[in-house]
């Protein structure tokens, strides 16, 4: 059938429970190496670009995602691991969060697959831990979430009547981690990092996010050691050719 030439991608999130991250790390262990097991037994088939890495789905806390090759036996044995799973944990699927990503399907498989499941089907790309999931590379587009999370936490920021220390203190403890989460995975175009070094640089010096206003000195001087004159923000450019650098060394 040609579409078992296809690929087939599913992601669910289970309903959130007063469980501490060790016991759920446990609980999802279980059905890790229940999924395995059908994987080893050949009830499951995997994608064909994923069986040299040996990569049959994905979790992090309430986050799950498997990956298959199209095909009804296959999409059945994943719900029964699942329903299993259900029963000895009491840890149940929220459908409202579970979607079906497609690719090389044709339509009526399509509708098959979903009258089975119960699901929506999703539109890739697909964002997991808050990054998108792409295969090319990373471009200003894509990093509007980014932007727009800064704007936000902005927005609210200025509102709070923040002292120059306050918002110094902000921009090094709250909005580093947020690019720097993101040049860890992938390395940040050259106009995402001025845009992100205006926002900074206005919220700095004025307390709001409006690039329309003339600096006291150039971010480059702003982010030069302390000892230097500085205040010791670390440069964009540099945390991200850091996080490229980090990428590299893992792939060696």
């Amino acid at each position: 059938m040609a579409a078992r030439q296809g690929t087939l991608e599913l992601r669910w999130e289970f309903a959130k429970v007063a469980l501490s991250p060790l016991t759920c790390s446990i609980a999802m262990e279980v059905l890790s190496r229940q999924i395995q097991l059908c994987t080893d037994q050949q009830l499951i088939s995997p994608m064909p670009k994923c069986k040299s890495l040996k990569l049959t789905h994905l979790a992090f806390a309430d986050d799950l995602m498997i990956f298959s090759k199209v095909s009804i036996a296959s999409l059945e044995t994943i719900l029964l691991c699942l329903q299993q799973f259900k029963e000895l944990s009491d840890l149940h699927i929220n459908p409202a969060k579970s979607l079906i990503f497609f690719a090389g399907v044709t339509d009526a498989d399509k509708a098959a697959f979903l009258a089975i499941s119960g699901f929506l089907e999703g539109q890739l790309p697909v964002k997991y831990l808050g990054i998108p999931l792409i295969s090319a590379r990373l471009s200003a587009h894509h990093c509007t979430p980014l932007l727009d999370m800064i704007r936000k936490r902005l927005q609210l920021w200025k509102n709070k009547l923040l002292s120059y220390a306050g918002r110094l203190v902000l921009i090094r403890s709250v909005l580093e981690a947020s690019y720097i989460y993101w040049s860890g995975i992938y390395g940040l175009p050259l106009s995402t990092i001025k845009a992100l070094e205006a926002l900074m640089a206005s919220f700095l010096w004025k307390g709001s996010d409006s690039t329309r206003f003339l600096h006291p000195l150039s971010w480059a001087a702003v982010c030069l050691p302390k000892k230097e004159g500085g205040l010791g923000i670390r440069h964009i450019s540099e945390v991200n050719s850091a996080g490229i650098i980090k990428l590299l060394w893992k792939i060696v």
